[in-house]
């Protein structure tokens, strides 16, 4: 496209909000009519889905189920108000949610939806057993998971609660293995970062994984000044590494994605203990990057993302 081309017409996006099911939908069309008739453009609306979610989870819908059409009440037919706002020609900005802001309890997401329900907890137990029994290392501490938030009984990746005292308890489950220390492995506060305690977890994994297939550190020391309570500013350090880097493998293709959590720019080492890498390639920018000795130095943003095709030989 064009720069010309991709320009937007302010006057096309510049609208007012109907929240359809806030008022008898007898009213829809008058309204989207008086709208249009200021010559306003476009109209915004969001989707609350916890009033559209009008049944309990069952086999056939296991999120529950939902009323788009109006089948239960006439204001959550949402069909009908989207074919009106396209019948007068509007524009519309459309946000479909879950998530509709603080109007709505839990932000409009229904609660099949949120951490804990029935729905969240069978997939996270899966997802998790799933990626243990395909090589990963999980690390479990404090009690053994045996009930869920509801009080009903829990069998955490589909296990039974191992009956060993010791406090460190290695338990094989398919390629990968759960590590389960007994005690609490946490921040003492809120807001406050143990150190003591993510290094132990870094022992921990580093005592019991194999090599991985990529390793991140942060390069230099990384400052930033930035308000303090009470006024004034402050230089901030952070001791710990705010770097993440995932090796996704496909079939054809190794993409390497980086991230920086932290809110100044910094200078990270990546390294590849088990792969012969000769260069990253940028697929944003198409940069080249030289991996000598497994190792290669990125520069990345605050607070952002670089994906790199990793290639091999």
């Amino acid at each position: 496209m064009t720069e010309k081309e991709d320009m937007v017409n302010s006057k096309e996006i510049f609208g007012a909000e109907i929240q359809y099911f806030e008022f008898d939908p007898t009213y829809w069309e008058k309204t989207i009519v008086h709208l249009k008739g200021t010559g306003l453009r476009c109209v915004s609306t969001y989707v609350p889905w916890s009033m559209h979610l009008v049944g309990p989870p069952d086999k056939k819908h296991p999120a529950g189920v939902l009323d788009f059409e109006g089948r239960t009440n006439p204001r959550l037919n949402l069909v009908k108000f989207l074919d009106l706002v396209e019948k007068h020609g509007l524009n519309l900005n459309f946000r479909a949610g879950p998530f509709c802001c603080n109007e709505f309890v839990h932000g409009g997401y229904p609660l099949a939806f949120l951490a804990g329900s029935p729905v969240i907890e069978r997939a996270a137990n899966r997802r998790l057993r799933q990626y243990v029994r395909n090589g990963g290392v999980l690390v479990l501490s404090g009690p053994w998971p045996a009930r869920n938030e509801q009080g009903h009984r829990l069998a955490f990746l589909g296990l039974t609660r191992p009956g060993k005292a010791e406090l460190v308890l290695k338990i094989e489950l398919g390629q990968g293995h759960l590590i389960w220390h007994r005690a609490w492995l946490a921040q003492d506060k809120p807001e406050a970062e143990n150190l003591e305690s993510i290094e132990f977890v870094s022992t921990l994994v580093r005592a019991h994984v194999p090599k991985p297939h990529v390793r991140l550190r942060v390069s230099r020391e990384v400052t930033w000044t930035d308000w303090q309570e009470g006024g004034g500013t402050k230089l901030y350090r952070q001791p710990r590494n705010l770097g993440s880097a995932i090796l996704q493998r496909g079939p054809d293709e190794l993409i390497l994605f980086v991230l920086n959590h932290y809110p100044e720019a910094a200078g990270f080492e990546v390294d590849f203990p088990r792969d012969k890498v000769r260069e990253l390639q940028n697929l944003a920018t198409g940069e080249v990057i030289p991996v000598k000795a497994g190792r290669a130095t990125l520069d990345l943003d605050r607070k952002s993302a670089e994906m790199f095709r990793v290639v091999i030989g």
